[in-house]
């Protein structure tokens, strides 16, 4: 199992702490599928499986875990300033995305262009020098959490992150509530030639800010969008395995990514108020088709305004309930095959490659074992049929 030097700052209440943190190829790669990208790219929904496999191709290019210890490959420290910057920049948010749900129970980091470009009618102030953070995040608890998020190739100094901790700040509120935590997560390579990672708490400040407007359910469908154009548009790919309908994003790395059922319901249920009357495989071929039948003809065809606006009340709940149950009880990603994993936000990674390599990943046990919760026990007991 890998592990990654992780270093929190100025947190309240928190004394500084420098700690291992679990990590694998799956958890990245699931990480780099979620908060990869970058937003300032216009991308367009045909070429969603393109990205996310360039993605998944550019982590592995970057981030040697053939070790104890994820390093930089030598492809990496022999580029030029450019595209090390650019790789840089996806290695931050990976490892920013990575650690949000392990160390604070946040499965869901959205950047906040791609709020903007989903709602456009959203304010979100910048600081000073007209920038906005990279990421607002949601945690198990319903809590608004504030990412920073940046890659580099050498510890940043710390005029840097002074300067870093501007932009994290310039969101206080979400719909009147406060934002939890402001954080500036920042991804380096250290003089061992090992990747680290630092997180560092603002100070907050009482001035009053402006609130931007974004139900829970709105945030989730944006969060959840590309994902469900992937297996749209991906059907020939479909993995009906149990629980979950995946498309394979890469033939050589041998890498798929989709969605667990509860993420499947949910996106039914927002387009029909249904609910899959199923089990098993026959449930997750039926919400497949549902999704087929609801969205997938304006998908193949770009329509922007193709899906629901937001999903209901009842199912926010489900998919915070599975997220919890699955934080609390395996540290953020479950599952039975060492191929094979299901992350608390419902996205589900399979490599060929990764064979063993995250069995480590149930770390960041609790001091005492905690009962599995009658939910999550009949899902592990499905998963072993």
């Amino acid at each position: 199992m890998n592990r990654v030097n992780f270093q929190k700052q100025a947190f309240p209440d928190e004394e500084d702490q420098v700690k291992d943190m679990p990590v694998s190829r799956l958890a990245l790669e699931r990480a780099a599928i979620a908060a990869g990208r970058d937003p300032q790219e216009k991308v367009s929904r045909q070429d969603v499986c393109a990205e996310l496999a360039a993605r998944v191709l550019a982590l592995h290019s970057v981030v040697d875990m053939s070790g104890p210890v994820p390093k930089p490959t030598r492809a990496f420290l022999e580029e030029g300033a450019t595209i090390k910057g650019q790789k840089s920049f996806l290695v931050g948010n990976t490892f920013c995305a990575h650690s949000a749900l392990q160390e604070l129970k946040i499965p869901w980091l959205l950047d906040v262009e791609t709020l903007r470009i989903h709602q456009p009618q959203m304010r979100i102030k910048t600081d000073e020098n007209g920038r906005r953070p990279d990421f607002l995040g949601l945690d198990v608890d319903g809590e608004w959490h504030v990412f920073e998020s940046k890659g580099r190739s050498s510890r940043p100094q710390p005029q840097e992150i002074t300067d870093w901790k501007q932009q994290a700040r310039s969101i206080r509120q979400v719909n009147g509530k406060r934002v939890k935590l402001h954080i500036v997560s920042a991804a380096y390579v250290n003089k061992r030639r090992e990747w680290e990672l630092l997180w560092v708490d603002p100070k907050r400040e009482a001035e009053q800010e402006e609130t931007p407007e974004l139900s829970t359910g709105r945030f989730l469908m944006i969060y959840y969008q590309q994902m469900l154009e992937l297996i749209l548009q991906r059907e020939a790919g479909h993995d009906f395995t149990p629980g979950a309908l995946t498309a394979v994003l890469s033939e050589e790395l041998g890498v798929s990514a989709g969605l667990h059922e509860v993420v499947l319901d949910a996106l039914v249920e927002a387009g029909t108020r249904l609910q899959a009357p199923r089990q098993g495989v026959e449930r997750v071929r039926w919400l497949g088709r549902t999704l087929q039948l609801l969205y997938g003809a304006r998908v193949q065809t770009g329509d922007p305004g193709y899906g629901p606006q937001e999903l209901s009340p009842p199912a926010v709940e489900r998919l915070m309930s599975f997220a919890r149950d699955v934080c609390e009880q395996s540290g953020g990603s479950l599952g039975s095959e060492p191929d094979r994993r299901i992350f608390a936000d419902g996205l589900v990674i399979r490599s060929e490659h990764d064979k063993g390599d995250d069995r480590g990943m149930e770390s960041n046990p609790s001091p005492k074992p905690q009962p599995q919760t009658p939910r999550l026990k009949a899902f592990l007991e499905r998963e072993k049929q």
